[in-house]
């Protein structure tokens, strides 16, 4: 989950406005909702709402669930200055929720926990297919050590496959840079979102029961300076058009389980 501040709200937006990342996802995961003009689609887990927003032209309605309320706050000025009229916004926990009194035709679930948690509850929410995205690598992305993510899309799948329910799946690939201002605001930027890594935390991953490893803060700032060198590049032209100079280039690995 991305802890929503102004920082990384304007980090997100500059990277949205840069890629069509969202809109080549949401053109991806309503391939697999039938009638999807007429469909009422649950986006859980909906962060800033990009994706809600991308799916909103080819849906009845969109209705874009998060716990962050800085994350929804900013979604509701944005489909205010859209005018977009067909997505509702929710924030709360959606453990806590009670299900709704018509079932949602189908569920979007994009790097929203784990699947094994919330689906059961799911299934009293949604009549349709439900579409859970997640990264298809343990490797963190713009991560300055090795610790890998505790949890991938396979985790998801041995789930599904343990407990006999029947899935699709699809592979996919989508650049989602980061443009950044200096070297500066890129150094804010990687010391944020590798910020666990002056604490320990142990891993949830079944095959391995390890405490991970900490960095002390100049070791921290080390790491950064030294990812920087490697991987801080000049922004393609599009991106440095819209006056990002520079860029930390990012591909997804994404895995689509379709439920």
């Amino acid at each position: 989950m991305i802890f929503w501040t102004g920082e990384s709200i304007e980090w997100y937006r500059r990277a949205a406005a840069t890629h069509n990342y969202h809109q080549l996802l949401a053109e991806k995961v309503l391939s697999y909702i039938p009638n999807r003009d007429r469909a009422r689609i649950f986006d859980l887990g909906a962060g800033l709402g990009y994706l809600s927003l991308a799916m909103a032209p080819h849906a009845k309605e969109v209705t874009a669930l998060d716990i962050s309320l800085e994350a929804i706050d900013w979604l509701n000025n944005e489909v205010l200055r859209r005018k977009v009229n067909n997505v509702l916004t929710v924030n709360g926990d959606f453990t806590k929720l009670e299900p709704p009194p018509a079932m949602y035709d189908a569920a979007v679930l994009c790097f929203f926990g784990r699947l094994a948690q919330v689906l059961p509850r799911l299934r009293q929410w949604i009549k349709g297919p439900i579409i859970f995205i997640t990264s298809d690598s343990r490797q963190k992305n713009f991560g300055v050590s090795n610790r890998k993510k505790n949890h991938s899309a396979e985790d998801s799948a041995m789930y599904l496959r343990g407990e006999n329910i029947a899935y699709k799946e699809e592979k996919l690939t989508l650049s989602f840079g980061q443009p950044f201002l200096n070297r500066e605001d890129a150094g804010c930027f990687l010391r944020f979102y590798n910020r666990e890594l002056l604490s320990p935390v142990c891993g949830d991953n079944p095959h391995e029961d390890t405490v991970l490893p900490v960095l002390l803060p100049p070791e921290l700032e080390k790491a950064i300076d030294s990812h920087l060198d490697i991987n801080l590049l000049d922004s393609p032209p599009e991106v440095a058009a819209a006056g990002y100079p520079l860029y930390l280039p990012c591909v997804k690995s994404l895995r689509l389980l379709v439920i």
